[in-house]
């Protein structure tokens, strides 16, 4: 599974420093450019956001070099309200997170990230964990940021997307190892991410794994159940993801093949409260996946290659048992004999495999 890590800056937000400029003008005590000549070349800023000077003393620097006549509280917010977040960039994050480790890596001092996350701590909490300079001391592109960020993924560079919009950090990472990628607008992101065999879900497929994880969740004792034949291609997917994740998650996993009414013994001893079938099937308006109540199941155009040995188990589950019964159907194209799933279900298989391994593995916990 590769681990994907973000800039902040320009990245997940914009950033405009001649907002500030504007506010001071009035309260400088010299050119507008000579500020901008100091913190984008000159360092100015350096220190600071590597967690070598407070805040109040940075407050004091700036003033005595720039600003004689501005407040601390007045600095504050003039210093901070320059960002705007990308909601776009940022919506992806919250869906690729269900299937990868998602780590933010940022040059930034302590004053802006505390404002940052004080306004929007939805977008902070999107991340498993915060790689901040301040924090680190330690500046991108000095490679003990970037080996702080390899021991929190726990994998080598090589795994590791690192996004960000300055090329010259990207060209530091690269002699790393790191794959990169240059964050130039949304579409050209996803774009690269794919290229770089990211997985990413679509609207509704988020919806269906987010749901998933809630009922998982609300669940004391769930067991998961893959159904299908795996000498017919995309049948195969529900055993293929039961056998990828047995004995790698906390819950108990069934193969159960095509023939899932030879394991009615098995799961009633589980006495589990949740029964979650993994099964391809052809769904209505062509959805790669759903999350299907089993009451639903008969009002519904499916097909199964098991349907018969499947309404036979269901039939008696519903009846013998006060376990909820819910399928994750993902839809086929190809059931032919063969040995070789559908471009399209692999992906899904892919995804599931991550969504169980990112939230259920055992001695895992994230949270979302």
């Amino acid at each position: 599974m590769k681990c994907l890590a973000f800039d902040l800056g320009k990245v997940l937000f914009d950033f405009d420093y001649h907002i500030a400029l504007n506010k001071l003008e009035h309260k400088l005590d010299v050119p507008a450019k000579t500020v901008v000549d100091e913190l984008f070349y000159n360092n100015f800023a350096t220190d600071f956001e590597k967690g070598l000077v407070a805040t109040d003393d940075f407050y004091r620097k700036f003033k005595n070099k720039f600003a004689s006549r501005i407040t601390y509280e007045e600095f504050v917010d003039i210093w901070c309200e320059i960002f705007t977040p990308k909601p776009d960039i940022i919506s992806l994050v919250g869906r690729l997170r269900l299937c990868y480790p998602v780590y933010l890596i940022s040059n930034i001092n302590e004053l802006h990230f505390n404002h940052l996350y004080a306004k929007h701590p939805e977008v902070f909490s999107l991340f498993d964990d915060l790689l901040l300079s301040f924090r680190l001391k330690s500046l991108k592109p000095e490679k003990e940021i970037y080996e702080a960020l390899q021991k929190k993924c726990g994998c080598a560079y090589s795994d590791i997307v690192y996004i960000d919009d300055r090329e010259d950090l990207i060209r530091e990472a690269k002699q790393l190892g790191l794959q990169c990628i240059l964050c130039t607008d949304y579409n050209a992101l996803t774009k690269d991410l794919t290229d770089y065999g990211v997985l990413i879900p679509s609207d509704t497929e988020t919806e269906t794994f987010v749901l998933l994880k809630h009922k998982i969740e609300q669940s004391k004792n769930p067991l998961i159940i893959g159904i299908g034949n795996t000498l017919r291609n995309d049948d195969s997917v529900g055993p293929a993801i039961a056998e990828a994740i047995t004995g790698r998650i906390k819950y108990t996993v069934i193969n159960a093949g095509a023939s899932p009414e030879n394991f009615i013994s098995t799961i009633r001893r589980t006495q589990s409260d949740l029964l979650l079938l993994v099964d391809a099937a052809k769904l209505p308006d062509n959805k790669s996946c759903a999350l299907l109540p089993a009451n639903n199941i008969q009002n519904l155009s499916l097909y199964f290659t098991h349907d018969a040995s499947l309404k036979m188990m269901m039939h008696y589950l519903q009846n013998e048992t006060a376990s909820d019964i819910l399928f994750f159907a993902i839809n086929a194209n190809d059931y032919a004999v063969g040995e070789t799933m559908s471009p399209s279900v692999q992906r899904i298989k892919t995804m599931t495999e991550n969504f169980f391994m990112r939230f259920f593995a055992i001695h895992t916990k994230i949270t979302i």
